[in-house]
Order: C-alpha cells, then structure tokens, then sequence
C-alpha cells in the first residue's frame, strides 16, 4: 500500500511538473512574440556566440554568383559593420541569406521589384510577418557551426536500427505493470530502464545531431507553407516541400535497396 502511495505521488508530481512547464512554455511565447513586435525596424542583435560570424559566409561561399563584393572592398568599406546593423534575422539560415545577399548585390530590376513589394508586404501585415519571425526564431541558430557544415556530416552517419530501442519501451511498459503486482520490483525495473535510455542517448546524441539539426533546418520552415504570402513567395515554399519529399522517399529507397543488397 505504501508503494502504490508513493507511486501516485511521484506520478502526481510529474504531472504537475509537466503542466508547468506548458504554462511557462505559452508565456514565453507571448513574451518573444510581443519582443518580435517592438523590434520590427529597429537594429540587429549585437551578441554572437564564440565562433558564429565564422559560420555566416558558409552560405555565400556555397553560392557564388558573376559579381561578388570581394574581400579587400568588403572590409576597406567596414561593410561587417553595416551586416551586423541590419542583422535582426531570427535563424542561421537567416543571417547566412542576408550576408550572402550584401556580398552578391542583386542589378536586375525585376528581382529588386519583388524585393520591394516583399518589404511592403511585411511592413503592412504584422500578423503574418510575426507568425514567419515566430517560425524562424524556433528554427534556430546553430552556434559556431553553419547549417552546410552539419550537411558535411550526413554522408558518414550509416544506418541506424530501432529493435534495440522498441525492446527498452516495451520493458519500460512491463516494469510500470510490474509495480501493480510487486512495487519494489516495478520501480527498480523502471528505474533501471531509465538509466539505460539516458546512457544510450547520451551516447548517441552526438552521433546523429548533425543528421537532426539539419532535416530540423530543412524541413520545418516547407511545413508551414500554408501561410498567407504574396502568391509567388507561396508557389515557391510549396515546389520546395514537394522536391523535399520526393528526396526523401528516393534516399529511403536507396537505402533499402542497399540494405538488400548487403
């Protein structure tokens, strides 16, 4: 009796703990979408991370045009400066793209035109122009290491198999089962799954952090392509989700087929 108490406490406390944290997790959105608001037109952000404004022309390297500012003009014009006064993006991706755009300045008139009708765009609706900020600032920064040296890494990542991981959940399920017939038994079982799940995934993490920072990169800003933007914005998320998917499925074919092989 006195196990099954102490069990409904500890699940209790979980439960309140974790309807904390729902209700902390809201009001810090309200607060960053409030501070999205009042920052709109002001200056960029003046702190980086150790080793960030290293990763920041990854993007301009990758894409290199006819006409680039090169790096004498670029720094006898104190040009870093002037990035890092307009630099009020909310993502890595963000701020590469920016970077990238004042090394290779853009002459033709029809892309400076949308260019212009985008900003108005913006600039006239707050609603829609929060919500991208919104999407962008859960996006992320990814510290010192741009979003195409994560990329780098993908090749080497090998495949991974869930059989050991199902066989944990379903202990982890038998020894919650367990603690209704013998307590003392059920939370050592649980206790023991648990240390297991934490070592492994401390283990792990690193191995395939580069494989989630960069699909968490790619694939959340095509999966919000139901916003309302001007047509043309809107027809290019969506070409862009539509390629994703069909590199997926074509990379998980590849895959199987391998493993067949093999």
């Amino acid at each position: 009796m006195e196990y099954a108490i102490l069990f409904a406490a500890l699940l209790a406390v979980a439960a309140v703990m974790f309807l904390k944290g729902l209700w902390d997790q809201h009001r810090a959105q309200k607060w960053n979408r409030e501070q999205l608001r009042k920052s709109f037109g002001k200056a960029g952000r003046t702190e980086y991370a150790d080793g960030e404004l290293n990763g920041i022309v990854r993007y301009f390297e990758k894409h290199p045009k006819d006409f680039q500012i090169d790096d004498i003009t670029w720094n006898d014009l104190n040009l870093d400066e002037i990035f890092l006064r307009m630099n009020s993006t909310c993502s890595s991706a963000g701020q590469e793209y920016l970077y990238a755009m004042l090394r290779s300045p853009s002459f033709e008139e029809k892309e400076l035109q949308e260019r212009e009708e985008l900003l108005e765009f913006l600039e006239q609706d707050e609603e829609t122009r929060v919500r991208m900020q919104e999407i962008f600032f859960k996006i992320g920064r990814t510290g010192k290491y741009s979003l195409y040296d994560y990329m780098d890494f993908l090749d080497v990542l090998g495949e991974r198999k869930n059989g050991k991981h199902l066989l944990v959940d379903l202990l982890f399920f038998l020894a919650i089962a367990a603690a209704f017939v013998s307590p003392p038994l059920g939370l050592c079982g649980v206790s023991a799954v648990m240390c297991f799940n934490i070592t492994t995934y401390l283990k792990e993490k690193k191995q395939i952090e580069p494989y989630l920072t960069s699909f968490h990169y790619i694939f959340r800003p095509v999966s919000y392509k139901h916003l309302t933007l001007p047509t043309i914005y809107s027809v290019e998320i969506s070409v862009v989700a539509v390629s994703f998917k069909k590199k997926k499925k074509k990379k998980l074919a590849g895959r199987r087929c391998a493993s067949r092989k093999e």
